[in-house]
């Protein structure tokens, strides 16, 4: 799983990288907390083909875009890599961006929860 960006993945670091099979039940928490958390946040997710690939886009409570996920599938129909792109200045020219990450990231810096 790769993360690029900064504070709109609920809980990472700016960038994650899980390459083999012995981290694919680490891949699949990590990916199930975040749809959780976004779940809190009521984050609602659009299921569309990001280059030429199933995948995901991300929308706050106002339709602001948060995040697009992009899965790779395998000639054997297994998820073999999830690219996800969080940062605002690679999201803008698909629609209008969220400031969910900056909201997230203040709370954290304050000591709050999301």
């Amino acid at each position: 799983m790769t993360v690029a960006g900064e504070g709109c993945w609920p809980f990472s670091s700016p960038v994650v990288h899980w390459a083999n099979r012995s981290t694919a039940g680490s891949t699949a928490r990590t990916v199930l907390a975040g749809v959780a958390a976004f779940a809190r946040l009521s984050v609602r997710i659009r299921l569309t083909e990001v280059n030429g690939q199933p995948g995901a886009m991300a929308y706050d409570t106002q339709d602001r875009l948060v995040e697009v996920m992009g899965l790779g599938i395998a000639d054997d129909g297994r998820i073999q890599t999830i690219h996800l792109v969080v940062n605002p200045d690679n999201l803008r020219h698909l629609d209008q961006v969220s400031d969910l990450g900056a909201r997230l990231r203040a709370q954290r810096r304050s000591g709050g929860n999301p």
